[in-house]
């Protein structure tokens, strides 16, 4: 997600980011999520051009149960890790709570997306060579909108190859507040391990292919996609 708009939607980076270590205890890949049109799909299925792509929304929803992130995509396909969808360069982000707006803009920055195979996370690479991965509960498919949900853990690695894990004095406030269950801290540690240790290795999913898949996109010469739904006061729903 544009840098603008990733601000908007997770707490300011602080000063308080830190390198982490560990070894990984679950895979990276595994089902396309349940619901989507490519499930199933072992291979590839490239985009030829702007009449072939189907948009769809991509929903980040936080554990606030009023408060989300939604922006919209278009499916590239499936392989073996999971799904690629891309939001061209002005494609509009909105976050929204309690029925309202906290943020709607359109930043010039173009982002590939991957919603992994069962996996806790959801990950993204964008032109200024971010890559940005969320821990999260595997993807659902609702319709048009494919939801994830925030686990508060974040992995970034940054242009100059710095990396670093975001948001970890949420992540223990959430475990001592029993927002997260016993299960859901083991399984958002354990992706964040696995996901670093990928990303230090260059290892698939984090090695050079995404940012080749980011350029062959970017060269679809796609629309931004600046439709969004009405929003909904409540929890946020498909549709």
């Amino acid at each position: 997600m544009p840098k603008s708009a990733q601000n908007a939607r997770d707490p300011a980076i602080s000063d308080g980011h830190r390198a982490a270590t560990g070894s990984p205890r679950s895979a990276l890949m595994g089902r396309a999520p349940a619901g989507s049109a490519l499930a199933g799909n072992e291979m590839m299925n490239a985009v030829e051009g702007p009449a072939a792509a189907e948009a769809i929304l991509i929903r980040k929803q936080y554990r606030h149960p009023t408060r989300s992130m939604l922006w919209g995509a278009y499916l590239l396909g499936a392989d073996a890790t999971g799904t690629w969808l891309f939001s061209p360069a002005g494609t509009r982000y909105r976050a929204e709570q309690d029925g309202g707006v906290l943020y709607d803009d359109a930043p010039k920055q173009n982002t590939l997306h991957l919603s992994p195979r069962d996996a806790w996370y959801f990950a993204r690479w964008d032109d200024e060579r971010v890559l940005y991965i969320d821990a999260a509960r595997p993807t659902e498919v609702l319709g048009r909108e494919w939801r994830y949900e925030d686990l508060y853990l974040d992995l970034y690695k940054r242009g100059d190859g710095r990396m670093i894990i975001d948001d970890e004095d949420e992540f223990v406030a959430a475990i001592t507040a029993g927002h997260l269950t016993s299960e859901e801290a083991a399984e958002t540690r354990s992706a964040v391990e696995d996901a670093l240790r990928a990303v230090e290795a260059l290892a698939e999913p984090f090695d050079e292919m995404p940012w080749q898949r980011l350029d062959e996109a970017v060269a679809l010469s796609l629309a931004p996609l600046t439709e969004l739904p009405a929003v909904k006061r409540g929890r946020p729903n498909a549709g």
